[in-house]
């Protein structure tokens, strides 16, 4: 999937709205609303930005893969972005990517389609965690290796 028609038809379109709007409403209302669709979404992108930073910790701290949580703070840079940029259709994106339920939806779409034409290999490792066993034989310890050297005999 190509991402030109992303970069170039949505910032004409945004434009068109813009100068639409701007003569229909005045240029000091679409100033007032570009300026409040900012701010609100960068007080919920704060928000949502701390969950997920808070969520991942957990996830890390229980040895279990955030890969959700990754995929959440992608999708909030993105949400970002695209909220401080000027523009109706980048607001509405914007916003999409920053509500849970509407990131969830494209968060499944986005891996079906990725598993549909991708082929993925997944490793998992061990990493911080005891083995553990019944054998009461087992001693853990540590040891340090001692040279002797021959000019001290």
């Amino acid at each position: 999937m190509s991402l030109f028609p992303f970069f170039v038809f949505i910032p004409i379109a945004d434009l068109f709205l813009l100068i639409k709007s701007g003569s229909i409403i005045g240029f000091l209302p679409t100033l007032a609303i570009i300026i409040c669709t900012a701010s609100v979404g960068v007080y919920f992108l704060k928000q949502q930005s701390i969950k997920t930073f808070n969520n991942f910790n957990q996830k890390i701290a229980n040895l279990t893969s955030p890969i959700k949580e990754v995929f959440d703070s992608g999708s909030l840079l993105i949400a970002g972005a695209l909220l401080i940029t000027p523009g109706f259709i980048t607001d509405i994106i914007g916003f999409l990517l920053l509500f849970p339920v509407s990131r969830d939806f494209i968060q499944q779409k986005l891996l079906k389609k990725l598993l549909n034409n991708s082929s993925f290999t997944f490793y998992s490792s061990n990493y911080g965690q005891r083995e553990t066993t019944n054998d009461n034989n087992v001693i853990d310890a540590e040891f340090t290796e001692i040279k002797n050297d021959d000019n001290n005999k």
